[in-house]
């Protein structure tokens, strides 16, 4: 596993005796290395699985750090089979199912034997007490995966790659990784998250692949059709911007690549079908199947349905009776509408009354017997329109269609059981998901679809809401009237103000000030507001009555001095500054708020939910959280500890994840730092987040840029076009 040596390293070897630090995103580590001389001396670098008590032996050079002094710079290293107790208990105490005192007693029952017992005759460790059928796959697996993870970080320096990726790489494909980076290393930017083309063609290189070969030319088109949707939201690329990107990607200092090869790919690789050139578009065939079948869809529901006006008329009466409301002219419309045809879209800003159409519009389908389904895009949407529509079996679209982890059980042929689906917070639905939500709809269905489409697009590519809106073959009620009750909130205000493209009126917040409106703005400068926002969350708000489980930061970044990292941190520190534990997003503690980044089917757990650590404990390497479920029940979701690579601090999160949700206090920091996320819609969707109070924190010129800066019409799609006929 040794890497090459060049003639300025050195090797240095010895024990780790204590780790300063280790960050497991990156894999750093700051190791205190006890040599054989029983000097104490400091190593960092890379080594993701470095474990006090184990032998290492370390390749770099000796460098001297302003601060800190003199330390080893590794840049290669090697952790033999332990063959010491101290060792062999440090190594078996980090896997999934054991700790520290199961570890002792492991290698105090086998002595030396302990690792011939795990690689040949397993079930003896069935001996040691707390050890059982259940527990053992999992010791044993984890052990697999970390002898594997050491051949595969050896093989993964010889190419150049950090070990940080060295996790990721098996997590996607086991015990053959090294087999399938051999077979084709471009896979990596496909399939392993945060690796990317250009890392990937450096290892392709560095197993011989030639700069001109056709996997590579054939690599560069996938990854800039695919980067061009997941990082702006297109559904296809024109051939001129695509040849455009990936030359830049196949360029080299010493290689210039030919404009007419890479046509030559585009077309040979859609003559096969996996791409689809359609008058200079050039899409990935998902995406042009998606189009075109969702489109197909849209199109043959479109329709109207036979309807006595006077029965809804007096429907709409006595429910406006039973429920004391009076519906608005454009609510008893959208009502009218949805009882009238297939297929219509209802969208309006915040306090126009989208809810109380969707409540309405819900019990007449349930008056005329019909099988009814609401669903949204997150679980926090769904839970709204169980809260707000009084409909206790809203879920969301993947839970509806029965994701797997890997394919729908619902479709074109096995459709959903049900007349009629409402379909909430449209503008989040993207084109894949919309494609396969319609394909498990039965042609007879009523389908009405609600959103606002002025906020923020889906983060998968296409433009859904908005397309099938353009295309004036849907019908379409726009909500525009502000309710009375809700008219006089500077939140609505704000948010109206900011959709239009002007600066809102907000109420200035100081340090002696009692605020009088729910629309706040503490003006100060970029290095002011973490300053700003600490005071906020640690005083102010809650002098004024709040919560901390009130309270949520919204911030556009993830970096940065006021991104979402920085204060997380901030917040955590604040409200919960004991017991940490080291995991890949920073710190965690017993008491934190956080949220899951992916769909994990096996604990039904998903992107976007927002839960509280309870529990951790080192000894099993375990974190207990407890996530709310729909019924407002606790549910207590088990992770090893390993796993919180997938949670991240929820205390400040991006206005992306927030959507669906509505949280009593939302803080947004508006700063020249986050300078490309300054937009119109991003804002707008924040401020629309507040259910009671909203503050702005930071200068006025970075508030000024987003609220004229508009960029919600700049994806390439062509569903519209599609849905009007004109393609």
């Amino acid at each position: 596993m040794l890497a090459q040596q060049s003639q300025q390293t050195e090797k240095l070897c010895g024990s780790i005796c204590r780790i300063t630090f280790k960050a497991e995103d990156s894999g750093y580590a700051v190791l205190k290395i006890q040599t054989p001389e029983f000097e104490v001396v400091t190593a960092v670098g890379i080594i993701p699985d470095a474990q006090q008590g184990l032998d290492i032996e370390l390749n770099g050079e000796w460098v001297r750090h302003p601060k800190w002094g003199q330390q080893f710079k590794v840049l290669s290293y090697h952790m033999p089979e332990p063959t010491q107790e101290e060792g062999m208990v440090a190594f078996l105490a980090c896997l999934d199912g054991l700790g520290e005192s199961k570890a002792q007693k492991i290698v105090e029952y086998f002595g030396e034997n302990t690792f011939r017992v795990f690689s040949e005759d397993s079930t003896r460790l069935l001996e040691i007490p707390g050890i059982g059928k259940k527990t053992l796959p999992k010791i044993l697996e984890s052990f697999q995966e970390k002898k594997e993870l050491s051949r595969l970080i050896g093989f993964l320096h010889e190419l150049g790659v950090s070990a940080s990726y060295a996790k990721r790489i098996y997590e996607e494909y086991g015990d053959n990784a090294i087999g399938c980076i051999k077979a084709n290393p471009y896979l990596l930017a496909e399939e392993v998250r945060g690796f990317g083309f250009k890392r990937a063609d450096e290892v392709a290189r560095g197993l011989g692949i030639g700069v001109d070969a056709s996997v590579r030319i054939t690599a560069a088109i996938f990854h800039n059709l695919k980067e061009a949707a997941n990082r702006n939201g297109h559904c296809f690329l024109p051939l001129n911007d695509l040849l455009f990107s990936a030359k830049a990607s196949l360029t080299l200092p010493d290689y210039q690549p030919c404009e007419q090869e890479i046509v030559q790919h585009v077309s040979t690789l859609s003559i096969k079908g996996v791409l689809v050139e359609e008058n200079g578009r050039i899409y990935l065939r998902s995406y042009h199947q998606a189009e075109l079948e969702l489109s197909a869809t849209l199109r043959s529901l479109c329709g109207k349905l036979e309807l006595e006006c006077e029965d809804l008329e007096d429907w709409l009466i006595d429910y406006e009776i039973e429920n004391e409301i009076q519906l608005a002219t454009q609510q008893r419309e959208a009502v009218k509408l949805a009882a009238s045809n297939n297929l219509m879209v209802i969208t309006g800003g915040a306090g126009v009354g989208k809810s109380t159409i969707s409540k309405a519009i819900l019990s007449y389908w349930h008056s005329q017997k019909k099988r009814v389904v609401a669903i949204a895009p997150t679980g926090k949407a769904a839970q709204r329109i169980r809260e707000v529509a009084d409909f206790p079996d809203a879920s969301t679209i993947h839970r509806l269609l029965g994701w797997t982890g890997y394919s729908f059980l619902h479709y074109k042929d096995n459709p959903l059981d049900a007349d009629a689906f409402l379909i909430d917070e449209g503008s989040m639905i993207d084109l894949k998901l919309a494609h396969a939500l319609f394909d498990a709809i039965p042609p007879h269905a009523t389908v009405v679809i609600v959103g606002d489409v002025n906020q923020l697009p889906s983060v998968g590519a296409g433009n859904v809401l908005r397309d099938i809106i353009d295309s004036e073959e849907i019908p379409v009620v726009r909500l525009t009237e502000i309710f009375r009750q809700i008219a006089k909130s500077k939140i609505i205000q704000a948010s109206q103000a900011i959709n239009e493209g002007y600066f809102p009126s907000l109420e200035k917040l100081g340090r002696d000030s009692e605020p009088k409106t729910d629309a706040l703005w503490i003006p100060c400068s970029q290095g002011q507001i973490p300053e700003a926002i600490e005071w906020l969350v640690n005083d102010k708000l809650l002098n004024m009555g709040y919560e901390e489980d009130d309270i949520q930061c919204l911030s556009p970044m993830h970096k940065g001095d006021v991104g979402n990292i920085e204060l997380n941190k901030l917040i955590q520190q604040a409200w919960n500054p004991k017991y940490p534990i080291q995991s890949n997003c920073g710190i965690f503690r017993e008491g934190d708020r956080v949220i899951q980044t992916r769909n994990d089917y096996n604990k039904l757990v998903f992107n976007g939910d927002i839960g509280n650590i309870v529990e951790i404990d080192k000894e099993e390497n375990i974190a207990l959280i407890c996530y709310p479920d729909f019924d407002g029940n606790d549910r207590f979701i088990e992770y090893q500890l390993s796993d919180l690579k997938d949670v991240m601090l929820a205390y400040s999160i991006s206005v992306h994840r927030s959507q669906g949700s509505e949280f009593p206090v939302v803080i947004l920091p508006v700063s020249m730092q986050q300078y490309m996320m300054l937009q119109r819609n991003l804002y707008y969707t924040g401020v629309t987040r507040g259910k009671k109070l909203v503050v702005i924190v930071g200068e006025e010129k970075p508030l000024q840029i987003a609220v004229r800066t508009n960029r919600v019409l700049n994806r390439n799609t062509t569903l519209r076009e599609r849905l009007a006929g004109s393609l």
